[in-house]
């Protein structure tokens, strides 16, 4: 008979310990990154569970954790706190979005940037799925380069000039991409080669509460002035027609723009100059979209309708007069780098009745 009771209490307890060790492990919340499992929380039933941050996505931005529940999917934001209600699995969810490198310009008089980002269709319409579209919104922040201190920015940054540009609907669609725009304001001619950066955002609207994934940010890819851009779709040529470069421009060449849109653009690079302090100084058909590198105009499709007519030596200064050839009329400029240096104007100086003086010390 003991023998018999000792055996049942055995059985009993190794019951008991298999009970609660399957029990245990039931109770904790498994979070997921694909199929890797990047965190597990044990679970106290009757309390609620705050969620973690997210895992590091690589090329994608994590957006919250989706929980599964009878075939039902909602999202959550990291630090969200949830009723406890069972055994649960939650997975990141990660969009990827960017900003497309350089920017685009207004072809008309007004001068605007537009600088463009794109988000991951499948990824987009998954939030849409989950959220609804009113609750997913794409859109652009653009600021004055110089406000910046050339350091990253968000909403949250204080940047003098700072734009947000909301996306009411995509630009276009490729089989892969949903690509949206943001515009600066006007720029005006004195502004040309002031500096400009943009950096696309996606934001989701989770429990009442917004969130926001900012795409990565370059320097060298999302930084552009308007008469570098300007210049470059000038450029924009092509030896033959094609869909794309549909119009024959005065030169034998194709471009993308019509014979309208080349004047415009035209005039907006007769609004600034290149001056060189090379030798007795000239106008040199060149330009810039960050101030650092700077490319020559192919001659056959822009010509500066300027000249240096004289340098003067000003105690310690080196003054070069621009003035217009051929009737050009030299009041047209609004702007100027000297020697490979961007320099804000001073017009209330440095125009003149006879020429700009544009003082460059020796």
């Amino acid at each position: 008979m003991k023998r018999f009771l000792v055996l049942f209490i055995l059985t009993l307890g190794s019951i008991l310990l298999l009970s609660l060790g399957v029990s245990a492990e039931a109770r904790q919340a498994v979070f997921y990154n694909g199929s890797s499992v990047v965190a597990r929380i044990p679970l106290d039933r009757g309390e609620s569970l705050t969620l973690p941050e997210g895992p590091d996505m690589g090329a994608k931005k994590f957006v919250g954790w989706v929980l599964s529940d009878n075939d039902t999917e909602r999202l959550y934001a990291a630090g969200d706190r949830i009723d406890i209600g069972g055994d649960l699995a939650f997975h990141a969810l990660g969009v990827e979005i960017k900003t497309l490198t350089g920017a685009a310009v207004s072809d008309t008089s007004q001068t605007k940037l537009r600088f463009d980002g794109a988000v991951a269709l499948a990824d987009y319409n998954r939030l849409v799925a989950l959220l609804g579209a009113d609750q997913v919104k794409c859109g652009v922040l653009i600021a004055p380069y110089m406000a910046t201190n050339a350091a990253e920015f968000d909403h949250s940054s204080t940047v003098e000039g700072l734009l947000d540009r909301p996306a009411d609907s995509f630009l276009y669609s490729t089989d892969s991409l949903g690509v949206f725009g943001g515009r600066t304001d006007e720029i005006g001619g004195e502004a040309l080669l002031e500096k400009y950066c943009g950096r696309a955002y996606l934001s989701v609207t989770v429990g009442g509460k917004t969130h926001t994934v900012y795409a990565d940010y370059s320097l060298e890819d999302h930084v552009r002035n308007a008469h570098g851009v300007t210049a470059c779709a000038f450029e924009d040529r092509a030896s033959n027609a094609t869909a794309a470069y549909a119009n024959v421009t005065a030169d034998g060449c194709y471009s993308p723009y019509t014979a309208e849109q080349l004047n415009a653009l035209r005039a907006r690079l007769d609004q600034v100059i290149y001056v060189s302090i090379m030798g007795s100084g000239e106008v040199l058909g060149k330009y810039s979209k960050d101030h650092f590198t700077f490319y020559d105009f192919n001659n056959a499709h822009y010509v500066s309708p300027y000249r240096v007519d004289r340098v003067i030596e000003d105690e310690g200064y080196e003054i070069y007069v621009v003035v217009g050839k051929d009737g050009a009329d030299f009041n047209t400029v609004t702007a100027y780098y000297i020697g490979g240096s961007y320099t804000p104007p001073n017009r209330a100086e440095e125009w003149k009745a006879d020429g700009i003086y544009i003082k460059n010390r020796n």
